[in-house]
């Protein structure tokens, strides 16, 4: 029993002696880390320019990282958490607003900011790791540098309550790197996928008519307003969209069809202004279809073709009498036209003489 006991103690003593060698490593590892930091810290006074002083403040916070993963006992959290902070947030602020770093020092310092969010020395942060990407995504956006700004939109989507801003910024920069027509279909989806999600965001509705309302696109535009209208009857620039699209394509009736249900909703004078080309454009090829061959119109056709300038003249007279020095739309030269073709001469010579101003 007493050999037991001595071997029981002997085995208690040496894994005591163990734990202790175990110890006295990870001490020792954390006073070397510590000791780097300090190193990397005394540097700063000497370094002029900023590209080498926030440099050398990155290497210091990922050394006390470091640390403090050694440190078990939280010997240096304390201090070098309250000689690094302000200088983390500094270098984050230079990083955001001085043009005078290189692409590859500025991801250096924003990735080091964002990847020592989680660390306990920076939990008393005033920048997220979230809000961080975001605002780096959207300044690499300012410079055109969209490889980078789409990759820390990546980084910000990652957090919920940056995501929204984020897919704002990454949508955008797909917009930039749009080779091949299967790069267009992507943005395409994504941009609608964006708009089904919030269909009140302006930014990713403007983005999507960017796309929509380039030549060739008629199809997926009247596609997209339908989509619209099968959900909500009544939203208005659905409406509007039809109307363009069926304009492009010169389908007189259909546009005047779509504009008048969107005047209907919401008057404007861009409504009255393409309802006063459509019907007059539609007075004009029903005016060629019905002519003889000395290119005269019929007592019993007259009445058809003047029946669609007389409604094109009173849309557009709406517009002059609004937007009277021609600042949003350029109605004089339409006008003229509307009034020639129904026998206003004076009235004509009227805006002859405005168009000449």
């Amino acid at each position: 029993m007493k050999t037991v006991g001595c071997r029981h103690l002997l085995l208690v003593l040496v894994l005591m002696i163990s734990l202790c060698s175990r110890a006295s490593v990870v001490t020792a590892k954390a006073d070397k880390l510590n000791a780097k930091v300090n190193a990397e810290l005394s540097l700063l006074p000497s370094l002029k320019d900023s590209a080498s002083y926030y440099s050398c403040v990155s290497n210091a916070i990922l050394l006390a990282i470091e640390c403090d993963k050694a440190d078990t006992l939280g010997r240096f959290r304390r201090t070098n958490s309250e000689k690094l902070l302000k200088l983390r947030q500094s270098m984050l602020g230079s990083a955001l607003s001085s043009a005078d770093y290189s692409q590859s020092v500025l991801k250096r310092l924003f990735n080091v900011y964002i990847e020592s969010a989680p660390s306990p020395l920076f939990l008393a942060s005033k920048v997220t790791a979230g809000e961080a990407a975001l605002r780096i995504c959207r300044k690499a956006m300012s410079l055109k540098q969209y490889d980078m700004a789409e990759y820390y939109a990546d980084r910000a989507l990652l957090y919920a309550d940056y995501a929204s801003q984020a897919a704002e910024v990454k949508v955008k920069c797909m917009g930039q790197h749009l080779r091949s027509a299967a790069d267009s279909t992507a943005y395409l989806m994504a941009l609608l996928e964006l708009h089904d999600r919030q269909p009140d965001n302006e930014v990713y509705y403007g983005l999507l008519l960017d796309v929509l309302t380039a030549p060739g696109r008629e199809g997926d535009l009247v596609k997209f307003a339908n989509d619209v209208l099968h959900k909500d009857s009544t939203d208005t620039r659905a409406w509007i969209l039809k109307g363009e699209a069926a304009m492009r394509r010169h389908k007189w009736d259909d546009a005047v069809a779509a504009y008048t249900k969107a005047d209907g909703l919401h008057h404007s004078l861009g409504i009255d202004y393409n309802l006063g080309i459509c019907l007059s454009s539609k007075a004009l090829e029903l005016k060629d279809s019905l002519v003889d061959s000395r290119g005269r119109l019929s007592r019993t056709d007259r009445p058809k073709v003047r029946k669609f300038l007389d409604k094109a003249c009173s849309y557009m007279e709406k517009v002059k009498e609004g937007d009277p020095e021609q600042k949003q739309f350029h109605w004089a030269k339409p006008l003229y036209l509307i009034y020639y073709a129904i026998g206003r001469r004076s009235k004509a010579k009227e805006i002859k003489e405005l168009m000449k101003d």
